[in-house]
């Protein structure tokens, strides 16, 4: 490209460059801030440790980018946690599903899956297979730990 002499910056017009991000995805990245902004706020309460009582518990869970715990946690003891850790020992989740409000918060972490084989003359129609009855199993969890808060404020 050969340069010429004259000054060409007073010719170019300047253009609006346009927004190629969508307003959903702007709204979407502030309520998942407001969220983030809550989940790390500090909870104060007592650790019970159900499946073990009177030993520990080392967490290192990250929910967030950059956002991370790593504490141990002996059964009965007082602990100041981020809300987002207590929410997840208590199996709940704030930011799964922010925008239906109708959505199930609730998780099975720090839960034991239990099956329990329905049997009896009173349970509806079985499948059968060769004439055989097939036991039809009922999934539930049992809780391994719980974080009881001391405060109670904003969910």
């Amino acid at each position: 490209m050969a340069k010429s002499g004259k000054d060409l910056s007073g010719n170019v017009t300047p253009i609006e460059i346009p927004s190629l991000v969508r307003p959903e995805k702007e709204i979407i990245k502030q309520k998942l801030e407001e969220v983030i902004e809550k989940d790390k706020r500090l909870v104060k309460g007592t650790f019970v440790y159900e499946e073990f009582p009177g030993s520990a518990f080392t967490f290192k869970n990250t929910k967030y980018k950059g956002v991370s715990c790593n504490i141990t946690m002996v059964d009965g003891q007082v602990y100041e946690i981020p809300k987002w850790l207590a929410d997840f020992i208590n199996g709940k989740d704030a930011s799964k599903d922010i925008f239906n409000e109708n959505a199930d918060r609730t998780t099975n972490t720090c839960a034991v899956p239990t099956n329990y084989y329905k049997t009896g003359a009173n349970d509806p129609l079985k499948p059968m297979i060769d004439g055989h009855n097939i036991p039809v199993i009922e999934q539930k969890y049992k809780k391994k730990m719980r974080f009881i808060p001391l405060t109670f404020g904003e969910e």
